[in-house]
């Protein structure tokens, strides 16, 4: 139609122009995603941590490494369904000239209540008789891969220095791991059977009395509940990460906002003239408004799915930017981010170019059109 090719002429005629509104609804777009990516990616890693690894529903340490009757002591409490013990020594790994410390935990073959999982496939592992299991963080700074060999020494006990296999590399989001199998960790410290503490699994009307009498047992460290775990995490997350999202809508929103409606304001001034003409020689209100918001609309409906596109490559950047060794973050953006990141822009684009529209209704065409001497 004849309204939308004065539309095209205009943004041909002020190509710069256009490429700046362009970049600025771009950037507003992007912000909202950046802002609240993090917010996907904590609630990616909590869905794996709390439903794929963590199934036990309380973890007992204990003061030093117990023998194998202090499982069958816990197995003997009220309300305990399952136990589960595991053992964790610290170490260090020697690659060649490369060393990182860390600690290495012993599991059983099939573990069931705190399983080891990788967080890309969420495929639980399952250790063999030998052979170690290495996140693939700790992996790539040791500069090994499945198949090669490394010198564990042990840094407590006897301390043994021993060349293992590793078996398995998984991507895991907390920590620098290592993993062995509870018998063959047994046999590099060169002790008899050992744990650490216990995962059990407890019956729900008995959790509250077996904490209490855990705590009073001169061999327990500490007792957590699971869900008193998720339930601190969650509170503490949803506060901030609440204030985070509304403050990245926010300067999103008021950036778009600007954007728009200084575009349209320069428009305005600049073509007053020329809409004025337009509305005498028989073009509807509707009609000019069209022209006047249609150019800021197409820009709009381009820079929506751009910015998008960049604020998803902004977070998979952050997200690696702020990756510690105590924990990472997915480059996770969930579909309901896109929705409110293009729905913000959008209903900044409406609100100022409604502004701007009812400035265009309020416009004096005699005086606009009268020439100047």
């Amino acid at each position: 139609g004849q309204s939308t090719r004065i539309i095209l002429r205009n943004l041909q005629r002020q190509p710069r122009r256009a490429l700046v509104a362009l970049v600025g609804l771009m950037f507003a777009t992007a912000i909202t995603v950046v802002g609240t990516f993090s917010v996907d990616a904590i609630d990616r890693v909590m869905a794996i941590q709390f439903d794929h690894v963590q199934r036990y529903d309380a973890a007992v340490t204990f003061v030093k490494p117990r023998p194998s009757e202090t499982l069958d002591d816990l197995r003997r409490l009220p309300g305990v369904l399952a136990v589960e013990g595991f053992r964790s020594t610290p170490v260090r790994l020697y690659a060649g000239a490369r060393m990182r410390l860390t600690s290495l935990t012993g599991l059983p073959a099939v573990p069931r209540l705190d399983r080891v999982v990788d967080a890309q496939t969420l495929e639980p592992l399952r250790f063999g008789h030998h052979g170690l299991a290495l996140d693939d963080r700790l992996a790539s700074e040791l500069g090994v891969r499945r198949g090669d060999a490394l010198d564990v020494e042990v840094l407590e006990g006897k301390r043994p220095r021993r060349t293992l296999r590793i078996a398995q590399v998984f991507h895991d989001d907390f920590g620098t791991s290592a993993y062995l199998e509870a018998g063959a960790l047994d046999r590099l410290l060169d002790e008899g059977r050992a744990y650490s503490g216990a995962y059990l699994r407890v019956d729900p009307a008995a959790r509250s009395a077996l904490v209490a009498r855990c705590a009073r047992l001169p061999m327990v460290a500490g007792v957590q509940l699971r869900s008193t775990i998720k339930a601190n995490f969650d509170q503490a997350m949803a506060q901030s990460f609440r204030i985070e999202r509304v403050f990245s809508a926010c300067f999103a929103g008021v950036i778009a906002f600007g954007v728009v409606y200084n575009s349209a304001r320069i428009i305005l001034s600049e073509r007053a003239r020329e809409l004025a003409t337009l509305r005498i020689i028989g073009f509807s209100p509707r009609e000019v408004s069209y022209i006047l918001v249609g150019e800021l609309a197409l820009l709009t409906a381009i820079a929506i799915p751009s910015g998008l596109a960049l604020g998803v490559g902004l977070a998979d950047a952050m997200a690696h930017a702020v990756n510690s060794d105590l924990m990472r973050l997915p480059a996770v953006v969930a579909p309901r981010t896109l929705v409110m990141g293009a729905a913000i822009i959008v209903i900044a684009t409406v609100f100022s170019a409604w502004s701007v529209a009812r400035g265009l209704a309020r416009l004096d065409l005699v005086s606009v059109l009268k020439t100047k001497e």
